[in-house]
């Protein structure tokens, strides 16, 4: 039995050396465009969102102070369209908008779009001008009956565009620290109650949500509260003893 030797600084490998060699390294580039393939297809695509970072737009409408800052545009339909509203970084809107509910305003920022619901991201208070010294606020809350809601809580920024993914286990850190900032909490309801769509999350007395949801945020969630709306706005007051982590949504 004879064994082929062979020494790096020779000219020529051995034939049958060469060979399997050859046959080893394409079935190995092979293998690793299949698995590559095979990874692609399997990933899960990204939502359809966008955040129009470093293009600022103008937005004219009436300001919404309470229980979270918003804004409503008039489209002319008659209908108005709603844009939450929050700060740079991770930072919410509330010193934003302070003493200014129901005021006529024009806001310079950011949008934020995911499927039909839309934020602005709103640099400074300057950014926000008043082109009517008049209020209309809106009417108070209204209850809309109770409801039990299966989804995941999101920090509403990331999730409508800032972040992909903005949900789901590896976004939990962030959006931890974006609701520490008073980010808009929202849940982000699982398919079989996508009927209720998203909604921001409020006490039981209708104010923001205050408590701390770092236990629970980023994981699936059944939550037992009452459905609210404040004109095209809509809350899910709740407390943590209400929401039930839960292994998986339907």
């Amino acid at each position: 039995m004879k064994d082929d030797f062979y020494i790096g600084y020779d000219a020529c490998m051995p034939v049958s050396l060469s060979g399997r060699i050859r046959v080893t390294a394409v079935a190995l580039i092979v293998l690793a465009v299949v698995v590559s393939g095979v990874l692609v297809i399997a990933q899960g695509r990204f939502a359809k969102a966008t955040f129009e970072y470093g293009r600022t737009r103008t937005f004219d409408g009436r300001l919404v102070e309470y229980p979270y800052p918003a804004l409503l545009v008039a489209e002319p339909a008659g209908a108005s369209r709603l844009y939450w509203l929050v700060g740079a970084g991770k930072r919410g809107a509330f010193d934003l908008v302070t003493g200014r509910d129901g005021q006529m305003v024009r806001v310079n920022g950011s949008l934020i779009e995911r499927d039909q619901d839309r934020m602005i991201e709103v640099p400074s208070r300057e950014a926000i001008v008043a082109i009517d010294a008049g209020k209309r606020p809106l009417a108070p809350l209204r209850s809309l009956g109770r409801v039990v809601v299966r989804g995941e809580i999101v920090d509403s920024k990331c999730h409508l565009g800032v972040m992909k993914p903005g949900e789901g286990a590896t976004h939990r850190d962030c959006a931890v620290r974006c609701l520490l900032g008073r980010v808009t909490p929202m849940l982000a309801p699982s398919r079989h109650d996508a009927r209720v769509g998203r909604v921001a999350l409020v006490d039981r007395d209708g104010q923001p949500l205050t408590e701390s949801l770092e236990s629970i945020v980023g994981r699936p969630v059944e939550i037992r509260g009452e459905l609210l709306a404040r004109g095209p706005l809509r809350f899910l007051a709740t407390d943590v003893s209400a929401m039930l982590a839960i292994t998986g949504t339907e």
